[in-house]
């Protein structure tokens, strides 16, 4: 039985293999039910009395041709053209035969000739398929005509219970025949699908590995990147050596290259794992340009070329789309521009086309791309042949071409080697201001806090709580604020900043989305839940670039959304934001400033004072205007300051305030009392803090009183 099974089995996987089309497993069928109907219709015309000739014809011609037939397409894997002959062969010649010796129309074999018309049409595609179902249709009609015209032509004609057994055994056969094939049919198609359906999701499965495994490896590099480039910028705001601020900048430039190509993995993997979303929203058209210009002028600059930005006036003021995708084309075509340019000049135009069409130009004087390359490029990981030694992932120009399709656009690229390229992006934007932007000397100035490159911000009564697990980017943000005079309390946990918040007001809550235990968006709907009231913004920060977070968090409350590494303009625009009335704007170009002669003269009789005015200036990165500026808020600020330390004496908040102090006095160079503050913050023991307590007090009214003296000498210099 088992050796039965076997050969049956082993029969069953040489004809119908899964991998084998589904037209030529049914052709199979067919043959086979084409040697199993002739064997049958040989012995039961035998019995009815058509003669041996009659017997002969059907095994012969039946039986041999479908075993000829199946040998061939198993061997070849070919079924188009043995089917052409079966309907030639059998159709149109053996059916034409049987059916003038079998009783003609006065039978039950114009059934056959509806069961070949039916297999012909399931079995062909294409102009092939209709001509050769037309032609047999054609072909039988004109049989049973030619029967009816000359009835001598065909034999044994049945009556009677003849005509109805004939029709009855035909009528079976054909029906027979017909419901096996497409039962076999319906199974192989079934099977086919659950293969097809299997293979989707395994494929699916290896991409969402794929995209999560790029996702995690993205925000375990992002991290620690966060922490480097935000140190390098910390060490940059903190020196005025030439050479560590140019080891700085090649450090950063290296680790701005890993940023983009974490980025631009994560970018492709998303949109071709179909994660990609648009998120249209209103934005201006001149504060979009002017962003996009501000980003990238220092960069090109600093490469030794010249930038430009041409926009159409009749451009609308305001449009709707996904302005943050919008970026990433028009940054990733800079990009592309700034590394195969190495001489002239970059322009970035944009135009519109009615009624919504946004064109976005990048011209370069670059190397440029050989027309048989130009459609290569926008393949991940090529480039041209002429650029092999330029650094980058190679992901740019595909990121541009997948976005600009996602978002219904298109993309084009007119190229000469040694002349330049120039790429050209459309898209469509829906017009919600339908103003034009106008000449560019007329475009609306930017927010004096945030963009003006000549204002210096501080917030010296801003109190920010950091809450991250990871105490490096805690260190980093508090340093980073360090300049703006914000006052700055860190946590490690959900659980903390819960604590913090029961005791505390804040004008602003930086919050890590990824903590263990208790992660962000857990601790804000936490703190939704126990203080109804609450009304302080709260930032998500993250190293996660998924798409969508941002929109996500904004839908659950979050007031905004930090994408780590974070840098000291984006923290500054975050408290301009979110805490305006705390924002105090200081001109960079004012007059007040300390020449090397007045801090060697003033730097013995402030000592006195407890203030070390070349320390200070090394805090400020050797910034005279930026130390004066400190001095002038300590002094604004130092009878509040000391009413409050008074009043929190005793309590927990005190060792907090410790910090801030401690903070303010490193900035102006008061050393003995950022000493004494430091103490106190790091004993945190009653006994000490009482009795440091006055003599603290002491000190800040002294480094107070020092201020004064400064400002009452420069101010009776300047008389003079």
């Amino acid at each position: 039985m088992s050796k039965k099974n076997s050969f049956l089995s082993r029969l069953k996987e040489s004809l119908f293999p899964p991998e084998r089309d589904i037209h030529l497993s049914v052709f199979i069928l067919l043959a086979i039910g084409g040697i199993i109907v002739s064997v049958v219709v040989a012995f039961y015309n035998l019995a009815m009395g058509f003669g041996i000739w009659n017997f002969l014809a059907i095994i012969i011609a039946g039986v041999s041709f479908s075993v000829a037939m199946i040998a061939y397409t198993v061997k070849t894997g070919l079924y188009r053209g043995p089917m052409v002959i079966t309907v030639f062969v059998v159709f149109i010649g053996l059916f034409t035969y049987l059916f003038f010796t079998s009783g003609g129309y006065n039978s039950g074999f114009p059934l056959f000739f509806v069961m070949s018309i039916v297999f012909t049409a399931f079995m062909l595609d294409g102009p092939l398929m209709p001509i050769l179902a037309v032609f047999e249709f054609l072909w039988y009609a004109g049989l049973c005509i030619f029967a009816c015209k000359y009835p001598t032509n065909v034999k044994m004609k049945l009556t009677g219970t003849d005509f109805v057994a004939d029709l009855i055994v035909s009528l079976g056969i054909s029906s027979i025949v017909l419901a096996s094939t497409a039962y076999f049919e319906v199974r192989i198609y079934r099977k086919k699908q659950i293969e097809l359906e299997h293979t989707r999701l395994e494929a699916e499965k290896a991409n969402k590995a794929k995209t999560d495994f790029i996702a995690r490896m993205s925000h375990d590099v992002r991290t620690p990147l966060n922490t480097i480039m935000a140190m390098n910028e910390l060490i940059t705001q903190n020196t005025s050596a030439q050479n560590i601020k140019e080891w700085i900048e090649d450090s950063n430039n290296s680790a701005q290259i890993l940023l983009s190509l974490v980025n631009d993995m994560l970018d492709i993997s998303r949109i071709e794992a179909g994660k990609a979303e648009l998120n249209p929203k209103p934005y201006s058209t001149t504060s979009f340009f002017l962003d996009i210009e501000k980003a990238w002028e220092t960069q090109i600059i600093r490469g030794g070329l010249h930038f430009s930005t041409v926009c159409d006036n009749a451009i609308p003021s305001v449009l709707c789309g996904d302005c943050i995708a919008l970026r990433k084309i028009i940054d990733n075509l800079l990009s592309n521009a700034l590394k195969y340019t190495k001489s002239g000049n970059i322009t970035l135009s944009a135009g519109f086309i009615e009624p919504d069409i946004l064109t976005i130009t990048v011209t370069d004087t670059g190397c440029g791309i050989e027309k048989e390359n130009i459609e290569r490029i926008f393949k991940p990981f090529e480039r041209g042949s002429l650029v092999s030694a330029i650094k980058g992932s190679g992901l740019g120009l595909a990121i541009v071409r997948e976005l600009t399709d996602f978002m219904k656009g298109n993309i084009s690229c007119e190229s000469a080697v040694g002349v330049g390229s120039s790429f050209t992006v459309s898209l469509p934007q829906e017009v919600v201001d339908k103003a034009p932007i106008g000449p560019r000397e007329k475009w609306p100035g930017q927010n004096q806090l945030t963009g003006h490159k000549n204002v210096h911000n501080v917030a010296p009564g801003a109190t920010v709580l950091v809450v991250d697990d990871n105490q490096y980017n805690r260190k980093v943000i508090t340093q980073l604020l360090d300049p703006m005079l914000v006052r700055v309390d860190d946590v490690e946990s959900g659980h903390e900043a819960l604590e913090m918040i029961d005791i505390k007001h804040y004008d602003l809550i930086l919050m890590d989305l990824r903590m263990p235990d208790l992660d962000g968006r857990e601790t804000f709907e936490l703190i939704k839940k126990e203080y109804p009231g609450f009304d302080t913004p709260v930032v998500a920060l993250t190293a996660e670039i998924i798409g969508g977070v941002e929109e996500s968090v904004l839908r659950q409350g979050f007031a905004g959304y930090l994408s780590k590494p974070v840098n000291s303009s984006q923290l500054y625009e975050t408290i301009v934001k979110f805490a305006p009335d705390k924002v105090v704007a200081m001109d960079d170009e004012a007059e007040d400033t300390l020449s090397e002669e007045e801090i060697g003269l003033y730097q013995d009789r402030l000592y006195l004072y407890g203030i070390n005015i070349r320390q200070a200036l090394e805090y400020s990165a050797g910034d005279p205007k930026e130390f004066l500026l400190r001095t002038s808020l300590f002094e604004e600020y130092a009878p509040g300051t000391i009413k409050m330390l008074e009043k929190l004496r005793g309590s927990s908040d005190y060792y907090i305030q410790m910090h801030s102090v401690k903070s303010i006095a490193k900035g102006i160079g008061a050393w003995v009392l950022a000493d004494l503050a430091e103490a106190v913050e790091i004993r945190r023991e009653e006994d000490f803090s009482n009795s440091a307590h006055e003599l603290l007090l002491q000190e800040y009214r002294k480094v107070n009183d020092g201020i004064k003296l400064l400002r009452e000498k420069r101010g009776r210099s300047d008389e003079e």
